[in-house]
């Protein structure tokens, strides 16, 4: 049933991705995979408070692969931000970084999510830590460049920042209003 869902989702057919989550939750109600797939669909369904309830779901399940929590925790992070709540967004992007500071994709994410929320210098941060993993990543490299031009002194204190905090979940400085 999961995989038939997940099958529904690449072809955006969100209600029937959730019917057939709902059945494999029926069939095992422990099931994270099937809160996740649920969740997903809601968000995609624009129904973010339940999609925020499924996706909590699936991250509180045990037993899974640091992939899947990355995951799940990404997912809660853009339906959080969709349903107006920056902080919590932000905390869910932590600690989807928190099972794989290396990611690239997520340092990227929430660097746009800083960026959205005009925090220019986390934003620019998170651009290079990508780019510290993935010098390639040419959307992390426009976004960092980007910051430089239109934000120097942003910019500047950002690369600051980079060079004394040995990694993404090194417990970077914060400044108290970094969330919001």
């Amino acid at each position: 049933r999961l995989k038939l869902a997940a099958a529904y989702m690449e072809q955006d057919s969100y209600g029937l991705a959730e019917e057939q989550a709902e059945i494999a939750l029926r069939l095992n109600p422990s099931e994270a995979g099937a809160f996740y797939v649920i969740g997903l669909s809601q968000f995609k369904q624009d129904n973010n408070k339940e999609a925020i309830e499924n996706l909590t779901k699936a991250i509180d399940a045990e037993g899974q692969v640091a992939q899947f929590y990355q995951d799940a925790y990404v997912a809660l992070a853009r339906a959080q931000e969709a349903d107006g709540d920056q902080e919590a967004a932000l905390a869910s992007l932590d600690k989807a970084i928190d099972f794989g500071p290396e990611n690239a994709l997520i340092l990227y994410e929430r660097g746009q999510m800083y960026e959205r929320q005009e925090n220019f210098t986390y934003a620019a941060m998170d651009y290079g830590w990508a780019l510290s993993y993935v010098p390639s990543y040419q959307p992390a490299r426009d976004a960092f460049a980007r910051i430089q031009e239109e934000h120097p002194d942003d910019w500047e204190e950002a690369v600051d920042l980079l060079e004394s905090t040995a990694s993404p979940s090194d417990g970077a400085p914060q400044p108290e209003d970094a969330n919001q």
